[in-house]
């Protein structure tokens, strides 16, 4: 909603895809696991090189224009998918 992605992605020929993190530790809110800080945490990393996978072999994807967006911990989250995963993420 903050973002207005949903109304561009509908009309700007591309998919849009907004996972929501774990629980990270009990009684917080969601977020994703891109520190050290969570021991024995998920391995968001991991899931979102898999959700590219899934959604490569599902859709029409141009492998050479995949994003990662986000603010406070997802914007983290985009800068560790850069590190991790800069072979396959674009921006």
């Amino acid at each position: 909603g903050y973002t207005r992605f949903k109304q561009v992605a509908d009309t700007a020929n591309f998919i849009l895809i907004t996972p929501q993190g774990l629980v990270l530790q009990p009684g917080s809110t969601t977020g994703w696991n891109n520190f050290t800080g969570v021991v024995n945490g998920p391995d968001d990393v991991r899931f979102v090189s898999d959700m590219i996978d899934a959604l490569v072999k599902k859709y029409n994807v141009d492998t050479t224009r995949i994003y990662s967006a986000g603010w406070s911990n997802g914007g983290l989250m985009g800068y560790h998918l850069a590190w991790q995963l800069g072979h396959r993420i674009a921006a």
